[in-house]
């Protein structure tokens, strides 16, 4: 397997690249793994998780999704 073709990050890097805090996506592997891509994140050594970058997109569209539904009907006419 060539993993030049892929661009991976570390967990903490791909919390950061989200904006959220250091550990957001170590949380979501840990707990709510389903919610990315098969394959999209593999633990390397001890407790470093390396994701895909499909991975991080598809942790970025679940939170503009859910930052959307939050947003109320007056709010989303003024947009």
């Amino acid at each position: 397997m060539n993993l030049d073709k892929y661009n991976l990050y570390t967990a903490r890097e791909a919390s950061l690249i989200l904006g959220k805090g250091r550990n957001y996506v170590t949380n979501i592997i840990n707990y709510y793994p389903n919610r990315l891509p098969k394959g999209s994140f593999k633990k390397v050594g001890d407790k470093t998780y390396i994701i895909t970058e499909e991975g991080i997109e598809a942790l970025r569209s679940q939170t503009e999704n859910k930052n959307k539904t939050r947003t109320s009907p007056s709010e989303q006419n003024e947009i």
